[in-house]
């Protein structure tokens, strides 16, 4: 399978955003981090060829600011990594797993935020 991120991260957006609208906001929220994981993905992937295979969960953000810092030298690199550690603060992959109403509005929006910020930085690839 060939791996295309940055389709990835714009297809993963526009899901949220409709999902959005129906307020279906766990699925929502959801893709939202993965839009985001996929865009610093093909970040990653445009700077040097590398391919991090780790998910934005918290207990690995970390590791994947930590694999991306060798790997991003270019502008737009950098300024993934400056906003890398702030983003998507409490998504976890493992929300998937949730029931219902798990996830406040309140947070949608920020990761949708989130995303939106990470896709800006990402015009151009």
């Amino acid at each position: 399978m060939a791996e295309d991120y940055l389709s990835a991260a714009h297809r993963h957006f526009e899901d949220a955003e409709l999902l959005r609208e129906q307020a279906r906001l766990d699925n929502a929220g959801h893709h939202y981090g993965i839009a985001g994981e996929c865009a610093v993905k093909a970040v990653c992937i445009e700077e040097d060829g590398s391919r991090p295979n780790k998910h934005f969960d918290p207990d690995v953000k970390r590791d994947l600011r930590d694999a991306a810092i060798p790997n991003l030298s270019g502008l737009k690199g950098q300024r993934i990594l400056a906003v890398l550690s702030g983003l998507f603060a409490g998504w976890s992959v493992h929300d998937r797993y949730t029931a219902p109403g798990y996830t406040p509005s309140a947070q949608v929006d920020q990761w949708r935020t989130d995303a939106e910020r990470v896709l800006r930085l990402m015009q151009g690839f």
